[in-house]
């Protein structure tokens, strides 16, 4: 493996000046799109010369344009549309589907089938990422979009820009970054402290005094390809807010203790699942933002637990945890995978390169780099 030479972290540059070079143009791998990249403090130090202070690479699942996404329909004043025709406003939804008889109701949760006051209704299907075709609750009528996987790119990175930023984070960083988001509507849940309402078509996180009221959720990530007892430098939830009211967060975040976590048809229960044994990291968190996704604290010491089982696989599933805190209410209405494909949460992992040994290759020189621990790859010249 070679290290290549970088520069200090740029302090006082802000990122907006950053410049990036793809050594790996995007591409897709079995599903994944794969690339890897430097980083410059500015364009200036580009043309100069001066060694990037950051190298990196990344693997992200990205849904191909020819797997579009799916959302809840809205008017346009931002109330959703029931197949009733009624107009839900998003503070009146609960009370409707619990309430109105002209509300499709839950007839079994295992497998998933509803009913309707005319009689049995098969829910509508959808593609995953992986292409096959799986249920969503078909009580609202949906719209098909397609995201610019360029743009999708884009925001991710950003996100990554933004913790290098915070962190002061430099050198060479050949391990992967992962970007995973839940791509099945049995991949996400939510369910009541008490055990009551599991509900598979929310994933929603509330705080309260009342083990009633309190609600804790899961998301489940397949795929993850990371070795066993690989060093995790981060690992990140992101989720976003459905609402601007109802976006406070207070809730325990952990990993699922197991070897590869079962979705929420197979295991149709959120509260039970055992969880990691460190502490769990406090998320409490007001106003999360209801336009872009919302980074958690720090959980890499969970995921770490998780990846270090004797029996962890590369490929099996992980799933985080969040529990609501016993304490004063506080609701988080979050985006889940049935309301909009596209908003489902998200898992940032960054694993730590190989070990360097002494003796090896520790600098190349510029502008042609040696890119052999990236794989076959061509450096754009400066």
């Amino acid at each position: 493996m070679v290290k290549l030479r970088t520069s200090e972290f740029p302090e006082g540059k802000p990122r907006s000046g950053w410049v990036r070079t793809y050594i790996d143009a995007p591409h897709r791998v079995d599903g994944m799109v794969e690339f890897s990249y430097s980083l410059h403090e500015s364009q200036e130090a580009k043309d100069s010369r001066i060694d990037p202070f950051y190298y990196g690479s990344h693997i992200a699942m990205i849904r191909p344009p020819e797997i579009p996404h799916h959302r809840r329909r809205r008017t346009v004043d931002g109330k959703f549309i029931h197949v009733s025709k009624a107009e839900i406003a998003p503070e009146d939804m609960a009370d409707f589907l619990d309430n109105n008889p002209a509300a499709y109701q839950w007839e079994t949760k295992t497998p998933l089938l509803w009913t309707a006051p005319q009689g049995s209704l098969p829910p509508e299907m959808f593609p995953t990422y992986w292409g096959d075709s799986e249920p969503l609750d078909p009580q609202w009528p949906r719209e098909s979009f397609v995201l610019d996987e360029a743009d999708e790119i884009d925001k991710l990175l950003s996100l990554h820009d933004a913790g290098i930023e915070a962190r002061k984070v430099s050198g060479d960083h050949q391990g992967t970054t992962l970007d995973l988001q839940v791509g099945a509507a049995v991949d996400d849940a939510s369910e009541d402290q008490d055990g009551s309402d599991f509900n598979t078509a929310v994933a929603d996180v509330f705080a309260s005094t009342s083990e009633s009221a309190r609600k804790d959720s899961g998301w489940r990530f397949p795929s993850v390809t990371v070795s066993n007892a690989a060093t995790i430098d981060t690992a990140l939830l992101s989720v976003q807010a459905n609402f601007t009211f109802n976006n406070n967060m207070n809730g325990d975040l952990n990993f699922e203790d197991v070897d590869d976590s079962a979705n929420f048809t197979d295991t149709a229960d959120v509260i039970d699942r055992v969880r990691t044994d460190a502490t769990a990291t406090v998320w409490a968190e007001d106003g999360l933002d209801d336009e872009a996704f919302n980074n958690s604290p720090e959980i890499k010491t969970h995921a770490q637990e998780v990846f270090d089982r004797g029996s962890w696989v590369s490929g099996n599933a992980v799933m985080v945890l969040a529990t609501g805190k016993s304490d004063a209410l506080k609701l988080a209405f979050l985006e889940d995978y049935d309301n909009d494909t596209s908003l489902a949460a998200k898992l940032h992992l960054e694993i730590a390169a190989a070990a360097i040994t002494e003796g090896e290759i520790m600098a190349a020189t510029s502008p042609h780099y040696d890119l052999g621990a990236f794989g076959p790859a061509t450096m754009v010249p400066y």
